[in-house]
């Protein structure tokens, strides 16, 4: 509904950061109301524009004192997400998205599902190598 405010010319650009980027509903919201403000004419924006707009609430503070502390932080947050996605990937099949919302989503899902390969892959040897016996299994 938020990419509706925007030109059309506008939309596909914005819902490929808003995707690639996880963003919530209302940090949707957030976005386009900056992107309106920095831009009212968005129809004559360059996608180049759109894609390097960060607004300042969407900046991600890293915490170089501990690294422990950050990993902690970012598998939270990744349960958190994955936790509000699974719903959604459960009960909204891609055709009912019609096109190019179903292409646009299938691709962002299956690259997601290689990032995701990847990390299992990398955590499995990571806590394999430490002797943390994988919960599934013990």
């Amino acid at each position: 509904m938020e990419l509706a405010r925007l030109q059309r010319c506008n939309q596909d650009e914005v819902a490929k950061v808003v995707i690639r980027r996880g963003l919530t509903t209302r940090q949707t919201a957030r976005l386009i109301d900056d992107l309106l403000a920095a831009q009212p004419s968005m129809a004559k924006a360059p996608r180049a524009s759109v894609q390097a707009t960060r607004p300042s609430w969407a900046q991600r503070r890293r915490s170089s004192a501990d690294p422990g502390e950050q990993i902690v932080a970012d598998a939270w947050g990744m349960r958190r997400m994955a936790a509000r996605s699974t719903p959604d990937c459960s009960s909204v099949s891609l055709a009912s998205l019609g096109e190019p919302a179903a292409t646009l989503v299938g691709t962002e899902l299956r690259e997601l599902k290689s990032t995701l390969v990847s990390l299992t892959t990398t955590l499995e040897k990571r806590l394999s190598a430490q002797g943390v016996p994988n919960a599934a299994h013990g």
